[in-house]
């Protein structure tokens, strides 16, 4: 995971080069970018506060396969969002929540995972850059087999990441 510790947030100009570095070593490796976001959303009229992560489906049904929908289907279009196990306690599959004055339904509810995935509610993550004006990211999981089965490959990329960018952990 590539964490940006200084604002809480990875520079647009700093995700190319980190994504150009990450292709360098393995030119297969997944990239996972996320934005977590604390947020008050309306549902049913009321707001809520709740953690929004901004994700690219795509990419997150590659590398995390073991993920399952305990409810509902996986999004069919940028509107359609899905929600942890234990936000689905309060929504259900259908709801509507709005979002920046942006509807969004519920599509599916992911099984429950005994991670932070469970209280997350997952977004398209360019629909949540664009409605919040930010083309920054919370992080950047990476999924890579290669650089999972050669340490010494792993930690020269590591070294090179906060070496070329400040503040990336």
């Amino acid at each position: 995971t590539i964490d940006y510790t200084k604002d809480a947030f990875i520079p647009r100009e700093s995700v190319d080069k980190i994504y150009n570095l990450i292709k360098k070593y393995d030119n297969n490796a997944l990239l996972l970018p996320r934005l977590y976001l604390r947020v008050n959303v309306l549902y049913k009229g009321i707001p809520l506060n709740l953690t929004i992560a901004g994700v690219d489906f795509n990419v997150e049904r590659k590398a995390r396969p073991f993920l399952r929908l305990s409810a509902g289907s996986l999004p069919a279009n940028k509107e359609n969002i899905l929600i942890g196990a234990a936000v689905a306690k309060k929504i259900s599959v259908n709801d509507n929540l709005v979002i920046m004055g942006k509807t969004f339904t519920v599509s599916g509810i992911y099984e429950y995972t005994g991670t932070i995935d469970d209280f997350l509610v997952f977004v398209d993550l360019h629909e949540l850059q664009s409605l919040y004006n930010t083309y920054q990211l919370s992080l950047i999981n990476v999924s890579s087999s290669k650089l999972d089965a050669t340490p010494n490959l792993l930690n020269e990329l590591i070294s090179r990441i906060e070496n070329t960018i400040p503040n990336v952990k």
